[in-house]
């Protein structure tokens, strides 16, 4: 076991590293908070410019951009056309299979095991586009929760 005053010198050394560190910290936090203080006045300047540069010169405002519910290349629900096509030619092929009953459930369509044009989503994505573009009618809503029953027309 060492003596007690080489413990004590140890201490006193770190002490010595350290406070320099804590000094060097500390600068920088108040340096690093002053310079977010003066960005944020920047943002809140430049805010005011372009204010004042849209209502003097509106040609020059960026236009203001808006969703579209159509995807890259114009496929609609976000579903390749010939995608569409083929679920839309799947359905009318079983069309009176599908009628039968009531009409048919998406989920119940997707997980069918003669059915291999997509994934589930996508098929769901199908038939909100298919009854838009009067493919499909909504037979009914019944069951658990609210199920939609189809029909192909």
């Amino acid at each position: 076991m060492p003596p007690p005053n080489r413990a004590a010198e140890v201490h006193r050394e770190l002490a010595a590293l350290v406070k320099p560190l804590r000094e060097q910290s500390g600068k920088l936090d108040t340096e690093i908070a002053s310079a977010e203080a003066e960005l944020k006045s920047l943002l809140a300047a430049r805010r005011e410019v372009t204010k004042a540069l849209n209502l003097l010169d509106p040609q020059s405002a960026p236009p203001v951009k808006t969703r579209s519910k159509r995807t890259k290349g114009g496929s609609p629900g976000g579903i390749a056309p010939e995608t569409l096509q083929k679920i839309s030619d799947w359905l009318q092929a079983h069309k009176e299979e599908l009628n039968v009953d009531g009409g048919f459930r998406a989920n119940a369509v997707a997980s069918r095991p003669d059915y291999k044009i997509s994934s589930r989503a996508t098929f769901d994505k199908a038939v909100t586009v298919l009854r838009e573009q009067g493919v499909l009618v909504l037979d009914h809503v019944g069951g658990i929760g609210g199920v939609r029953h189809y029909k192909v027309l």
